[in-house]
């Protein structure tokens, strides 16, 4: 079965909740980093919504069974029209070492 990185860039403060997102939707886990934007100030707008610097950034490995309702459940519930802010990107997987669970 095919693998998915799911990179996921949300706003200080939402990595959990994206997490619970994708657990809900079949992920076993994730790794989580903190980050930050580049954009000159505190805040920058974008499209009219205000985006912060200070970020979290995820890296989930998905099976290609529960990919897209993971990355559709995230946009829905904490995608850029929320205060998560949160964008997903997914990346094909050629190897993996050390996930036992996920092989």
């Amino acid at each position: 079965m095919n693998k998915f990185l799911a990179v996921i860039i949300c706003n200080a403060g939402y990595a959990d909740e994206c997490i619970t997102v994708a657990r809900n939707h079949g992920a076993k886990g994730g790794t989580v980093l903190t980050g930050r934007g580049t954009a000159t100030g505190e805040e920058t707008m974008f499209f009219q919504k205000y985006i912060e610097r200070e970020k979290e950034i995820l890296f989930i490995v998905l099976d290609e069974s529960n990919k897209q309702s993971i990355v559709d459940s995230i946009e829905e519930e904490l995608g850029p029209d929320t205060d998560a802010h949160a964008l997903c990107v997914c990346l094909n997987v050629e190897s993996l070492s050390g996930f036992s669970n996920l092989k």
